[in-house]
């Protein structure tokens, strides 16, 4: 690995950031969006819109399967998953469920929770607990081999679960049904699927309605960031969900293939074995942010 690590800050980086598509930002320069919105002649507020057009969207894909969507009777928008998990965190304390997760999940909750974390690795599920799992892992890309093991004891213990499905609009080969009792919240990002990074918003379908709190209270008195949502539902508009896979799959082959990396079905990350410690995960896996190197690799 000493050979790469000239390589590291500039094509081969630690965070899972998504692989910048120029036709995104190219269509939201080119379009009229904003002067119609500024001149009154469409609508900033598309709250509602974007709250129906969103799961079809996601659910448009041909490369994923994701299904059960329409079971939650709750929709709101969220700034991103973040905002989204601070919800369900918020849930978590307020009746005293321990927050159970695997090694090398987002480190968001682990750094709000603030306290010594009990992994699912090191010990079992419990009644009374509550689960955060991200789909696609965020440690590996793929489908945690655990997920059907993990929603079955979830079912069981009526354990609550937060599924995390920011990496979807990166991802292809992920098929998982939603409709399970234990799934309280699902969240979506287009942070990754549409770069929308820097105008972040997003999406929570739940089971638990949440009167006189955030989400409900924004939703109803449509207090959201809806610019951002604008600029989201815009792309979703013109792009498809399988974008990013279709556009950049065989790039990644290509740019795993030279550094030695096991591709992930996450196009934006492959994985290291001995000498990428580096890129560890909790020491679960070694992943690798293939951003830049894609990027690179696809303009050449």
């Amino acid at each position: 690995m000493e050979e790469y690590k000239h390589l590291y800050d500039n094509y081969l980086i630690r965070p899972a950031n998504s692989i910048m598509h120029d036709p995104f930002r190219l269509h939201i320069a080119n379009s009229n969006m904003f002067n119609d919105m500024f001149n009154l002649k469409r609508p900033i507020d598309v709250q509602e819109e974007f709250l129906k057009v969103y799961p079809q969207w996601i659910q448009s894909s041909q490369l994923n399967n994701f299904i059960g969507l329409e079971t939650f009777p709750y929709r709101y928008v969220s700034l991103g998953v973040t905002q989204a998990l601070d919800d369900f965190i918020l849930f978590c304390v307020q009746n005293s469920k321990p927050i159970r997760f695997f090694k090398g999940e987002y480190p968001y909750a682990r750094e709000v929770i603030n306290s010594n974390i009990n992994y699912i690795d090191d010990s079992p599920l419990v009644e009374g607990d509550a689960v955060i799992l991200s789909v696609p892992f965020s440690a590996t890309g793929n489908l945690h081999p655990d997920w059907c093991k993990i929603i079955k004891t979830c079912n069981d213990l009526k354990i609550p679960v937060f599924v995390d499905c920011a990496f979807f609009g990166t991802c292809m080969n992920i098929n998982v049904s939603f409709n399970e009792p234990c799934i309280d919240t699902v969240a979506f990002s287009p942070t990754k699927g549409l770069n929308c990074g820097y105008f972040r918003t997003g999406m929570v379908l739940t089971r638990r309605r949440t009167p006189d709190t955030t989400l409900d209270l924004l939703r109803n008195w449509h207090h959201g960031i809806h610019l951002h949502t604008a600029i989201a539902l815009e792309l979703m508009n013109k792009f498809s969900p399988d974008t990013i896979p279709k556009t950049y799959r065989t790039t990644q082959l290509t740019v795993c293939e030279e550094y030695g990396l096991e591709p992930t079905n996450t196009v934006h990350l492959g994985l290291g074995k001995e000498g990428w410690e580096h890129f560890t995960r909790d020491g679960i896996c070694n992943r690798v942010g293939l951003r830049n190197a894609i990027y690179d690799c696809f303009r050449k």
